[in-house]
């Protein structure tokens, strides 16, 4: 799904259902994610070749729990936040774009 949001058109890829079974072999952890692009400026082409084949630049990835349906997390944001929607997670990504600090 395309959206505009503060006047910077991003792209929301999802949502792709995911799981792990860190505890056995069962699933415990079902979640639904969804990966959030943007187009990318000139500058940033230029910095990366991967970003210039494709023309996109990756803001983040939003992870929902299937258990918890209401509490939307950006993985691997240090501190966390969670949101109580996508649409609000949006907005904070396109806002804060490249000032987040994030984990690996």
């Amino acid at each position: 799904m395309i959206k505009e949001i503060n006047n910077v058109i991003i792209d929301v890829a999802g949502p792709y259902y995911k799981f792990s079974n860190p505890y056995g072999t069962f699933v415990t952890c079902r979640r639904d994610e969804w990966f959030v692009s943007r187009v990318a400026t000139d500058k940033e082409k230029n910095e990366s070749k991967i970003i210039e084949m494709l023309g996109t630049k990756s803001l983040g990835r939003i992870v929902r729990s299937r258990r918890n349906k209401r509490r939307y997390v950006i993985d691997q944001l240090y501190p966390t936040q969670t949101f109580s929607s996508l649409n609000k997670a949006l907005i904070f990504l396109v806002e804060n774009d490249g000032k987040l600090v994030f984990c690996t």
